[in-house]
């Protein structure tokens, strides 16, 4: 195959805009309409297309291209829910009419994820029409309810035995870095309980929401000393809190979310128990408990899919990938943590465009995405 894998560019963008004008926020959870053109993209691409409901209105898509001799097989992945869009009114561009503007694609999931999710469809229909892989086969799988780390999507493939391969790319936004580590993320509840009294004389009572207060402030401060030379430091964020029946009542109970995100070699336990032992030296306790919870991820950088990946990105664009990290969950935590396949994050635009009022990409990183996709896929699979 050339160095330069033709892509048609009006097929990227069409297809990325196809895709953000299908609504499939999550919440509530429905991917049954972006499915529906994710499926009618990767037919006219020839893929062969297989839909697997997980659950009422919880759609995937397995696009594959078979080269029909025996070979490797190597998996891309990427989610088509999207976050809500909060209040649209907040938005410079209406956030599902996909408005181009000076060569940037707007709108929610432009970045996060449905625009890499375009770029994968071209790439796939790029080296199909240049005669398929040389061996093996290719499988894309666009997957409902990662924007949760939900059961319906990729979890679900995994446990019907559907997420088998060799090696696997995450396509979510990394500006075409390869990610090889991934943190993991431990949501913990913490209760805290008081002592209830009439709010004209708190003397008489102990504040739930005051001892939260400080349990927060206590493991905020905490460090363990851990570091990883891609990841950094573990981090910690309290994210919501609730306590309190009544203005007037000293708070007798108060309970407070936290999202620790967690690195290679850390362990759940090990994490509570490092929580137990700051609160303890603080004077403080706390019931903890599990909510949810995603491995760490981490490939060797020297695996083949990373050289891989760092030569489709020196072929398209004369230089060699970044090394990096993804600071946020994915669901290559499945792919890699319960199926064992070795697994990098790499996929056009930028993570700080997700989730935000003003999401966007750049055509020109959506169509460099696609054609770097065809030169990975073509040479892992031969």
């Amino acid at each position: 195959m050339p160095i330069d894998i033709p892509i048609d560019s009006d097929l990227v963008l069409e297809c990325a805009r196809d895709l953000i004008r299908a609504r499939s926020e999550n919440p509530p959870g429905d991917e049954r309409e972006v499915a529906a053109v994710v499926a009618a993209h990767a037919t006219d691409a020839g893929l062969d297309i297989e839909i697997i409901e997980t659950a009422p209105n919880r759609v995937n898509v397995i696009a594959t291209l078979d080269s029909g001799r025996p070979g490797r097989t190597l998996l891309w992945n990427g989610h088509i829910d999207v976050v809500p869009i909060g209040d649209a009114s907040s938005w410079k561009h209406p956030p599902f009419e996909a408005v181009v503007d000076d060569g940037i694609l707007h709108g929610r999931g432009a970045a996060d994820m449905k625009g890499p999710c375009a770029s994968a469809i071209a790439a796939a229909c790029a080296l199909k029409a240049d005669g398929g892989p040389a061996a093996g086969r290719l499988v894309l799988q666009f997957v409902a309810d990662e924007e949760v780390l939900g059961p319906h999507g990729t979890l679900a493939l995994y446990e019907r035995g559907l997420a088998g391969a060799d090696a696997a790319i995450v396509g979510e936004p990394t500006d075409l870095a390869v990610a090889v580590a991934e943190r993991g993320m431990l949501w913990v509840i913490a209760r805290t309980a008081g002592v209830a009294a009439h709010g004209s004389r708190p003397d008489l009572g102990v504040s739930a929401i005051e001892e939260a207060a400080r349990v927060v402030l206590t493991l905020r401060a905490h460090r363990n000393g851990k570091s990883h030379p891609l990841l950094g430091e573990p981090s910690l964020n309290v994210g919501t809190i609730q306590g309190g029946s009544k203005i007037n009542i000293v708070p007798d109970s108060c309970t407070i979310a936290i999202d620790r995100r967690t690195l290679p070699g850390e362990t759940d336990e090990g994490i509570l128990d490092e929580m137990r032992a700051a609160l303890g030296e603080a004077g403080l306790s706390a019931s903890l408990e599990i909510i949810h919870r995603a491995d760490p991820v981490e490939v060797d950088p020297n695996s083949e899919i990373v050289t891989h990946a760092i030569a489709a990105h020196t072929a398209v664009r004369g230089a060699g990938a970044r090394i990096g990290a993804m600071t946020g969950a994915t669901d290559a935590h499945v792919l890699a943590g319960k199926a064992g396949i070795p697994t990098i994050i790499f996929g056009p635009g930028s993570l700080d465009q997700a989730h935000t009022t003003t999401e966007h990409v750049a055509i020109q990183d959506l169509i460099d995405g696609a054609r770097i996709y065809a030169h990975l896929f073509d040479s892992y699979l031969r």
